[in-house]
């Protein structure tokens, strides 16, 4: 695997509502900004390129790439519609810039770099045990580490242990990539703009027509920035290199 797709295209409101705020990837945690300790980890485990979907103030993201001089080849795809729309625009905008295996990663995640390498065999999924600190989309895994479900709604204190918190980072084959790409589109075509791409992971993945082996990614080695809080918290956790 040699091409990641990072997505980079949101405002990040919730770390900062200012209008001039920088986009998350660009905040720091002990002395680099997310993005810089992105583009290390990804060139430590063998990436080559990177597809970068951007959107809001995306010419400092280019400024940052171009200041990091990183050997990784970066190509940026634009999103102009990010204020109004889903991650699910930024992905489906990517399929035409990637037809080979691909390592789909967002751009606010903090990870120690070798946590990655299990993830360049395609068909992976990074995975967490659920944290009071974690929101978002969850996964059910079966007992062979196979991915069985996502799952959308609310954490609850009844939670299974078979549960985990996606850490949305994804490894894919060239044929789910695309079968991922086609069905992006048609969602969209459909009015389903304002969804997330995981949707459309778990449609498929409900459908048998792909699969995801789960990668524990285990507590305190890595995190998602959101808000003021998860920059604190991330502060005190992670002095990786840059």
């Amino acid at each position: 695997m040699r091409t990641a797709l990072m997505l980079a295209a949101g405002a990040g409101s919730r770390l900062d509502a200012s209008p001039a705020a920088a986009p998350k990837c660009l905040w720091c945690v002990a002395g680099a900004s997310i993005l810089e300790r992105a583009l290390h980890a990804l060139h430590a485990n063998g990436i080559e390129r990177l597809v970068m979907v951007v959107g809001y103030q995306r010419q400092r993201i280019r400024e940052a790439v171009a200041r990091s001089r990183t050997p990784l080849q970066v190509e940026f795809v634009v999103n102009t519609e990010f204020a109004r729309s889903e991650n699910i625009v930024s992905l489906a905008l990517a399929a035409d810039a990637v037809d080979e295996p691909v390592l789909l990663l967002e751009s606010d995640l903090l990870f120690h770099p070798g946590l990655l390498r299990p993830l360049l065999t395609p068909g992976c999924i990074a995975v967490s045990r659920l944290q009071p600190w974690m929101h978002g989309t969850r996964v059910r895994v079966g007992a062979s580490g196979a991915l069985d479900a996502f799952e959308f709604a609310p954490f609850d204190s009844g939670d299974s242990a078979q549960l985990r918190k996606t850490v949305n980072i994804y490894s894919l084959s060239r044929a789910d990539w695309r079968r991922g790409a086609g069905q992006l589109h048609a969602r969209i075509a459909a009015g389903g703009s304002d969804i997330f791409y995981e949707h459309v992971f778990a449609e498929l993945l409900a459908a048998g027509e792909i699969g995801f082996q789960a990668v524990d990614f285990p507590c305190g080695r890595w995190y998602e920035v959101d808000t003021p809080q998860d920059l604190a918290n991330a502060q005190g956790l992670f002095n990786l290199p840059a």
